[in-house]
C-alpha cells in the first residue's frame, strides 16, 4: 500500500513531467468554462482527436470545479495504480518485486504521463478481467463499458471471454508467432481497408498510420516478434514453473496469457496495433516478477539473475529513455528528468512542450504502401 501510495504521490503531484503530459495540459487550458459549449467541444475532441467522450467531461469537471490540471493528473495517478496494484496483489506474492519492475522498465511513467486516458482504460479492464475469472461476468462487461469512454482501444477487451488455450506451452507461442507472420504479410490489405473504411474517426487512423512508421518492414516485424514471442513469450513460459501445483492460479494465468498471445499476434502482424499491448503489459510485469523469483529461490541461477537484472535494466532505460531528438539536442529521458513538482512552478518546462511537437510531428514522404510510412 505505501509503494502504491508513494507513485501515486510521483505521478499525481508532477509539474509538467512526461510527453503526452505536454498536449494534455494544452487540451485543458483551451477547455471551455461555460457548461453550454460542452457538447460541442466533446463531440470536436472526439472527431478530431480520438478523444473519448468520458475523458473530455472528465477534464471538463476538473476545469470548472478546480481550474487545475493537477487535479486532473493526481485522479487519474489514483485510478491508475490503484488497479494495477489490485492486480499485482491479486496474482502475485512479489509485490515490490513487482512494484519495481514496474518502475524501472518505464512503464510507471507511461501509464501515469504518457497514454493518460488509455492508462485508466487499462486498469479498469484489468480489473474487469479479474472479475470475469472470479465468475463475476456483469462487472466485467461495465468496466469495459466504461473503459471505452475513456479510451476507444478498450474495444479489444470484448475478445477475453472467448480466448482461453487452456495450457500455455512453447509450441502454442511457435503457432502463435506463424499466424503473426501470416498476418503481417497481408498487413498491407488490412491497413489499407481500416483507413478508407472507418469514418468519423480521425484521431484513430492518424495514430494507427503513425504507429506503423518504421516498424512494417521484415525487420521491424522481427524485432517486434523477438520481443513480445521470444523474450517476453519465454518469460511468461517459465513464470508458470514455481506455480504450477496452484491449480487455481494456473487457470487464471492460462486465460491472461491466451488474452496476451493474441495482442501480440495483431501487434507484431500490424505493427499499428503495437500500442494494443499496454493491455497486457501489467500481465507480463507479474510473471516478470515470478519469473525472477523463481531463479531466486535456486543459488545456483543467483548469478544468472542479476545478469539478466541488470542487463535488463540497462536495456529498458535505452529502449524507454535515450530516444534522441536532434532539432532541441535533448533526449526522450528528458520528458522524465529532471522530476518537478507542483512545489516548482516556477521552474521553465518550455523545453518539454517544444520536445513534444518535435517528437509528435510526422516526418512525411510519398509512400506507395503502409510499409513505406
Amino acid at each position: 500500500m505505501f509503494t502504491c501510495l508513494f507513485l501515486i504521490l510521483i505521478a499525481g503531484l508532477r509539474n509538467g513531467v512526461g510527453g503526452d503530459t505536454q498536449a494534455y495540459m494544452v487540451y485543458f487550458e483551451d477547455a471551455p468554462v461555460d457548461s453550454s459549449d460542452y457538447g460541442m467541444y466533446i463531440e470536436y475532441m472526439q472527431l478530431s482527436g480520438g478523444h473519448m467522450p468520458g475523458w473530455t467531461m472528465f477534464t471538463l469537471l476538473c476545469k470548472r470545479w478546480f481550474d487545475s490540471f493537477y487535479v486532473v493528473q493526481f485522479i487519474q495517478a489514483i485510478i491508475v495504480n490503484t488497479c494495477l496494484f489490485y492486480i499485482f496483489r491479486q496474482y502475485t506474492t512479489r509485490i515490490f518485486l513487482c512494484a519495481l519492475l514496474y518502475g524501472i522498465s518505464g512503464q510507471f511513467f507511461n501509464f501515469n504521463t504518457e497514454v493518460m486516458r488509455e492508462g485508466i482504460a487499462v486498469g479498469l479492464c484489468l480489473v474487469g478481467m479479474h472479475q470475469y475469472l472470479q465468475g463475476n461476468k456483469k462487472w466485467f462487461y461495465i468496466l469495459v463499458v466504461c473503459s471505452l469512454f475513456f479510451h476507444i482501444s478498450a474495444l479489444i477487451a470484448f475478445l477475453f471471454p472467448f480466448v482461453n488455450i487452456k495450457v500455455f506451452s512453447l509450441k502454442k507461442l511457435i503457432i502463435a508467432f506463424f499466424i503473426s507472420f501470416g498476418l503481417w504479410f497481408i498487413s498491407d490489405a488490412v491497413v489499407s481497408f481500416m483507413t478508407d473504411h472507418i469514418v468519423g474517426e480521425g484521431g484513430i487512423i492518424d495514430k494507427l498510420l503513425r504507429y506503423s512508421d518504421r516498424k512494417s518492414s521484415i525487420f521491424g516485424f522481427l524485432i517486434l516478434a523477438i520481443q513480445y514471442f521470444v523474450i517476453q513469450g519465454g518469460i511468461t513460459y517459465f513464470a508458470q514453473k514455481g506455480r504450477e501445483e496452484d491449480e487455481e492460479w494456473m487457470q487464471k494465468y492460462n486465460h491472461l496469457i491466451s488474452f496476451y498471445l493474441v495482442l501480440a499476434i495483431v501487434g507484431c502482424g500490424i505493427s499499428g496495433f503495437t500500442r494494443l499491448m499496454n493491455y497486457t503489459m501489467p500481465i507480463y510485469m507479474i510473471m516478470l516478477a515470478e519469473f525472477f523469483g523463481n531463479l531466486t529461490q535456486n543459488i545456483r541461477y543467483l548469478a544468472i539473475t542479476k545478469i539478466i537484472l541488470i542487463g535488463g535494466f540497462i536495456w529498458s532505460i535505452h529502449f524507454f529513455y535515450m530516444h534522441y531528438l536532434p532539432e532541441n539536442d535533448r533526449y526522450h529521458y528528458e520528458f522524465f528528468v529532471p522530476y518537478t513538482s507542483v512545489l516548482d512552478e516556477n521552474v521553465d518546462n518550455t523545453y518539454r512542450y517544444n520536445m513534444y511537437v518535435e517528437a509528435v510531428t510526422p516526418q512525411t514522404q510519398d509512400a506507395k504502401n503502409s510499409r513505406d510510412f
